[in-house]
């Protein structure tokens, strides 16, 4: 019992970390190459960064690649944490939890293509009665859905039409330690580095 509820702090804790990081980051407007695709790839990028920003936040905190793999695709995010047994569907039983990673459906394909931080526990409703989500994320509109390249956190309605929820990955922030990039990681960052390079040329 002791050991259970230690993990539950030490969850909470980290999640609590992870959120705040991003919230200091609110504001951050990376307009083409920016901080986070640099980090991830070493030489300036412009790419789509919402996962990106999702691991840098990680890595501030020390679980970068244990809890928050180091992606740039919403999709290869999502089959990370399917692999692991911690992603929930939004049809299912499952609330949303603070530091959680939310998955959204933005061109009704059924694969995502943005993904944010929960920041705050639970589903709310708004005055129109719709189900809502606070959120945080990167690469996204900003607070009047206006662009993108912002940093921003919303009160996020689930159902919203090019924002619709998909589900949710409960990361497990137990073990505080990065993980060094595994080989099949870095293979990835090897050609998303290619792929940049080459995308800037044509950009």
């Amino acid at each position: 019992i002791v050991c259970v509820f230690a993990s539950s702090m030490m969850h909470e804790q980290i999640a609590d970390q992870i959120v705040e990081t991003a919230r200091a980051e609110i504001g951050y407007y990376g307009d083409g190459s920016n901080k986070f695709n640099e980090w991830y790839y070493g030489v300036p990028s412009g790419a789509a960064w919402c996962a990106v920003f999702l691991g840098w936040c990680a890595a501030r905190v020390g679980v970068l690649n244990t809890a928050v793999p180091k992606r740039t695709t919403c999709a290869g995010m999502m089959d990370w944490y399917k692999n692991r047994g911690e992603y929930h569907t939004v049809n299912s039983d499952y609330e949303p939890q603070k530091g959680d990673i939310v998955f959204f459906d933005t061109d009704g394909s059924g694969i995502s293509h943005h993904v944010e931080f929960v920041s705050e526990s639970g589903y709310y409703t708004d005055e129109n009665g719709n189900t809502c989500i606070y959120t945080i994320g990167g690469n996204a509109s900003d607070a009047n859905y206006n662009g993108q390249d912002h940093v921003t956190e919303r009160f996020r309605n689930i159902n919203r039409e090019n924002a619709v929820v998909m589900g949710y990955a409960h990361p497990q922030y137990e073990e505080q330690k990065n993980n060094s990039d595994s080989i099949f990681d870095k293979i990835i960052a090897f050609f998303e580095k290619i792929f940049a390079f080459f995308r800037s040329l044509f950009s």
